[in-house]
């Protein structure tokens, strides 16, 4: 499939799909948790690679129904923005779009592009999340303490080397 490139591990009945996608420079890694839950972390779709990448989200990302809209849809539940450089959130509208952004974890970090339509649009994405629901708009404080769980799978936010705890990550 040219540059996208999956890799996936699972296990039978309960598996996680980690897929990184080859966007060139930048980020871009899809989450999808044991329960269905849906993580993009980072974003970076161009006009060159936006096909490929709204195709291969299109055929992996799991079918929901919106009770809200009366439809089903696939959604990508939580997008998470390492940093606000434009590499980390760029053509989020056009993933958005497609399939319908229902939370952001924000790292907090400003970033150097902050005066493209890129930014504008994550910001305006931000405030309406927020707006629809205060829980939608997440800024996680770096601990070695799980911020939750999905499908039994712990997310960690881990910053500073305080938090790795010896014995519990690679010493």
């Amino acid at each position: 499939m040219g540059r996208v490139q999956p890799i996936s591990w699972y296990v039978e009945d309960n598996h996680l799909e980690f897929h990184l996608l080859d966007v060139g420079e930048g980020l871009m890694t899809l989450i999808i948790f044991p329960d269905n839950k849906v993580m993009l972390f980072d974003c970076n779709v161009t006009d060159e690679n936006k096909e490929e990448i709204l195709t291969y989200l299109d055929k992996v990302l799991p079918e929901k129904y919106s009770a809200e809209k009366g439809e089903f849809e696939k959604p990508i539940d939580i997008f998470a923005n390492s940093h606000r450089d434009e590499d980390h959130y760029r053509g989020l509208k056009k993933v958005n779009d497609k399939f319908p952004i229902k939370s952001i974890w924000d790292s907090g970090q400003s970033g150097a592009t902050t005066i493209s339509t890129s930014y504008q649009y994550y910001m305006r994405l931000r405030r309406t999340l927020k707006e629809k629901d205060p829980k939608n708009l997440f800024v996680p404080t770096p601990s070695n303490i799980s911020m939750g769980s999905f499908g039994g799978v712990n997310i960690y936010c881990l910053a500073a080397e305080g938090d790795f705890i010896k014995g519990y990550i690679n010493e």
